[in-house]
């Protein structure tokens, strides 16, 4: 996992640094990694690198935190923004570009530990690590991409909006992996993502891109459950 921290106060992005290492010693997550610029220019040089959450201050000379935020979302538009600022009069600009969290400067490191913390939570539901077989590679796809997912040999057949990958993971790491509401298993072999399902009936789910998926017997008491859940509904 991949973060981006930028703010044109040396200090401030010193304190950011040590308390994510903190953050990663402590919950042991050396998964993540994070670069560190002192103002946004310079960020953008490395904008070709896909970034899950953005720490960044507001006001910075040439390019605030506010353009900053909308370049970086041209790479990943579910990215997870945190600001840092004293600046009251940029919080409506923030929220039009959904911002999570404000810090206030000097950091609270209490306060920032509790948003890392659940912004990290965040990304892990919104991403999906996934091993290919073909390649030998790692890479992460966006959970709101997943049509569905389904057994495939000794692993994984992952069907997206932009393609399929073989994976090796089997099901039920996915299962364990996709805790969002809008995921439901419909068979011991098969994972749904309900943002894209178009109809269904007592046995089969049938999802946008002309996708059949049995509902077995055993699964269709949880379906119905995940159905109202999601939908807020009784459908």
């Amino acid at each position: 996992m991949n973060i981006i921290v930028c703010d044109d106060d040396k200090y401030t992005l010193e304190q950011v640094q040590t308390l994510i290492e903190k953050f990663k010693a402590e919950y042991n997550r050396n998964d993540i990694k994070a670069d560190y610029f002192l103002n946004a220019d310079e960020a953008l040089l490395n904008n070709f690198k896909f970034y899950s959450i953005a720490i960044l201050d507001i006001e910075m000379p040439k390019t605030n935190g506010i353009a900053l935020a909308q370049e970086l979302r041209k790479n990943n538009k579910q990215l997870i923004l945190i600001y840092l600022t004293a600046y009251s009069q940029y919080v409506d600009d923030a929220f039009d570009l959904n911002a999570s969290r404000f810090f206030a400067k000097p950091v609270n490191p209490e306060r920032f530990f509790k948003g890392l913390k659940a912004a990290v939570e965040k990304v892990e539901n919104a991403e999906v690590e996934v091993f290919l077989k073909n390649c030998g590679k790692t890479i992460r796809i966006e959970a709101s991409e997943i049509i569905l997912i389904e057994v495939h040999g000794h692993g994984t057949k992952i069907i997206t909006k932009d393609g399929d990958y073989n994976c090796v993971k089997g099901i039920k790491y996915y299962e364990e992996k996709l805790t969002g509401k809008s995921f439901v298993s419909t068979h011991r072999s098969f994972i749904i993502n309900l943002n894209y399902l178009a109809s269904y009936d007592n046995n089969c789910a049938y999802l946008i891109g002309e996708y059949t998926v049995p509902i077995s017997r055993r699964y269709k008491s949880n379906f119905k459950k995940k159905l109202l859940d999601y939908f807020g509904e009784k459908l």
